[in-house]
């Protein structure tokens, strides 16, 4: 992987030498992203341009809420070209995460991790992703409310959000939650979502109340349940009191297995 520091010390790059790589191929990480100021991102030195880029890590090793609309606005930015495949955000912390994130544009985006984006309040309107396959987040200990995610921060702006025609994640084969200390509820999801889904973790989210009631989420009898946490986990077909330290697997349409954990 090709590794960019961005910074004023000696050895560090700055973002305007992002000009100077658009054969750049393969793997991209931008580290020390609290070093970027928009003014300097050119169109120039947009990774928009960069097509043959197959991973992109963007990295922010401080986290300061202070510079939140700095932050969004950088990253708004950095838009990537719509042939990237995997994409790693770590550290921003902007109150959300700019709209090309949530949108069809990312039309081969297949693996997305969220990870230590502490200030973030909202997740992006990732349902829409027709390749996502793997998603992982981890960290986002301001997200109280996980929602269907199709919708756009201006709910009034999609008038097809809520429409039970519109599957979520109709490509997302692995979906894990770590680490979300302040997420409650889970809802607004829909029976045909998650059709192609195999593997569900949720580790260390202990104020969470609920799955999602879907219609799908059965027990075939293969269910493996060791008691132990203090989350309750309410659903239809489910309703366990976990104590500490639980694994839980159950079918959930095509769900190999899901595992809850504190």
């Amino acid at each position: 992987m090709h590794v960019i520091k961005v910074g004023s010390d000696s050895g560090s790059c700055r973002i305007a030498d992002l000009v100077n790589l658009n054969k750049l191929r393969g793997e991209l990480c931008i580290a020390g992203m609290e070093n970027v100021a928009s003014a300097q991102i050119t169109p120039e030195a947009s990774i928009k341009n960069k097509g043959g880029l197959r991973k992109l890590v963007l990295h922010w090793s401080c986290i300061d809420s202070m510079f939140a609309d700095e932050a969004l606005s950088v990253l708004d930015s950095l838009q990537p070209h719509p042939d990237l495949e995997e994409l790693t955000i770590r550290g921003f912390s902007g109150v959300r995460f700019p709209l090309w994130l949530g949108n069809h544009y990312m039309l081969s985006l297949s693996i997305l991790e969220l990870k230590d984006c502490q200030t973030c309040k909202e997740l992006p309107s990732l349902g829409w992703l027709p390749c996502l396959k793997h998603l992982m987040i981890n960290s986002l200990t301001s997200i109280k409310h996980v929602r269907r995610m199709l919708c756009s921060y201006d709910e009034t702006s999609c008038g097809c959000c809520k429409s039970s025609t519109s599957r979520a994640f109709p490509a997302l084969e692995t979906l894990k939650f770590r680490n979300m200390e302040s997420w409650e509820q889970w809802d607004e999801i829909e029976a045909t979502d998650f059709p192609c889904l195999k593997h569900l973790t949720i580790i260390r989210c202990s104020k969470l109340r609920g799955l999602p009631k879907l219609q799908t989420l059965q027990n075939h009898g293969s269910k493996i349940v060791r008691i132990c946490s203090t989350c309750q986990v309410s659903h239809p077909f489910i309703v366990l009191k976990l104590m500490v330290s639980s694994v839980l697997a159950i079918f959930f349409n095509s769900l190999y297995f899901l595992i809850l954990r504190r």
